[in-house]
């Protein structure tokens, strides 16, 4: 039977979708594709019209064998809802090109939960730019020129690194990561991992706290450093013990803002900057942005101690949890710049501060450092010699005074013996 050939200079194609989810298979992210479904959320990448005409930012683990080689693809955990946070967190609303990414960025995820008050985890962001004849390895392209020239940076997102250049896609873009990113841990664990704050956390131990803490969400925990502990003396001592759990869950609790706050809005007002917050022990805490960037926070009252104006001083800041936002990166650092394609959702922050903010309805008296200074003999001692004053923290009253048979001083030295 005859015919006629004709040579055309393209091939023709059939009319089909190029969706986010075919490209991922062709860029060797099989593995992430076949979890996205098997956790029903394969939504994200295959134009479902759930999420029809939305823009996202995928960052897909690659099983190439080159991945493998550097460490492997970890896979994320088998349990359907821990899968299904884990596969989230890889999702971000909006497309996010390179040009749009800032070290130290911290980009919304599509993981919610409840810990969050339904807002949405971020995920951080670090932009090693290489400079001029010094490509890293794994740079991709920035799309511009910064004044040394360095258009190519290391890019890492939750510590893992993209792996080639994107891939646009409709109105989404797909990065390659080299492993799945782990979604971070509760305010506890990544407390323990400071070395700084093990008093903080025994303090939460003692007054029973921790679990308090790790089912918090869309709070703002202060956290004083081993040395601001360490400023209370006895005070420290006193307040770990049994008895002081009252007093410790009404100083740790007012460590706790009930909402979040974030230290560049506070900076974002110029010095001078004050603003007070409700905390969960049921007072509040101001505060105030100077003017070299450091922040202080105290009692929005008089939060006088002992005389003395408390004013402690956020030492780090930026860190993240399973509760949201945890502050432990230093100061001094460029601010969270968010691309406009995603909105900042409620998470919770931890700061790190220099100084125990004791509330004005916590009164830990001269009684309380002597059982802390393991001296109970002692103030069983000036008890029975009618000196309860002392213990007390009163000002003596005539009569004490004409007893002791001295003049009143303006202050009262006391020299105790331990037991």
């Amino acid at each position: 039977m005859p015919g006629v050939i004709h040579i055309i200079d393209s091939l023709l194609v059939p009319p089909f979708t190029l969706t986010p989810e075919k490209i991922l298979i062709g860029l060797n992210a099989t593995r992430f594709v076949s979890l996205l479904r098997e956790s029903g959320l394969a939504g994200y990448v295959n134009g479902s019209v759930a999420h029809e005409g939305e823009a996202y930012t995928i960052l897909a683990p690659v099983d190439e064998p080159s991945a493998l080689a550097q460490g492997g693809v970890l896979l994320p955990p088998s349990r359907k809802e821990a899968l299904r946070n884990t596969l989230a967190y890889h999702v971000l609303p909006g497309r996010i090109r390179p040009a749009n990414l800032r070290d130290g960025g911290l980009l919304p995820s599509e993981l919610r939960t409840p810990l969050l008050k339904n807002g949405r985890q971020v995920v951080p962001v670090e932009v090693r730019r290489s400079v001029l004849g010094q490509l890293a390895a794994g740079a991709i392209s920035l799309g511009g020129v910064d004044d040394d020239g360095g258009d190519w940076a290391e890019v890492r997102f939750a510590g893992v690194q993209v792996v080639g250049e994107p891939v646009e896609v409709g109105r989404s873009i797909i990065y390659r990561v080299r492993s799945f990113l782990d979604p971070p841990p509760d305010f506890v664990e990544t407390a323990v991992a400071s070395l700084d704050l093990t008093t903080f956390l025994a303090a939460a131990f003692a007054a029973r706290l921790d679990d308090r803490l790790r089912a918090a969400g869309a709070i703002t925990l202060l956290a004083p450093d081993n040395r601001a502990w360490t400023r209370l003396g006895l005070g420290r001592d006193y307040l770990l013990l049994p008895e002081a759990r009252t007093k410790l869950r009404a100083i740790l609790r007012h460590h706790v803002v009930d909402e979040v706050v974030y230290l560049e809005d506070l900076r974002a007002g110029g010095p001078s900057k004050r603003k007070s917050y409700l905390t969960l022990g049921g007072g509040s805490l101001a505060f105030e942005a100077g003017g070299n960037g450091t922040i202080k926070v105290g009692e929005s009252s008089s939060g006088r101690q002992n005389g003395e104006l408390q004013r402690a001083r956020v030492l780090r800041g930026d860190a993240i949890t399973a509760n949201g936002y945890v502050r432990t990166r230093a100061l001094g650092r460029p601010a969270d710049p968010l691309t406009d394609t995603a909105e900042r959702g409620p998470c919770s922050a931890l700061h790190v501060v220099d100084q125990v903010i004791i509330p004005s309805s916590v009164n830990v008296t001269v009684g309380n450092l002597l059982r802390g200074a393991k001296a109970s003999v002692m103030a069983d001692l000036l008890e029975r010699a009618g000196l309860d004053w002392v213990l007390d923290g009163r000002q003596p009253t005539e009569e004490d005074i004409a007893e002791l048979g001295i003049v009143s001083p303006p202050f009262w030295p006391f020299i105790c013996a331990s037991n």
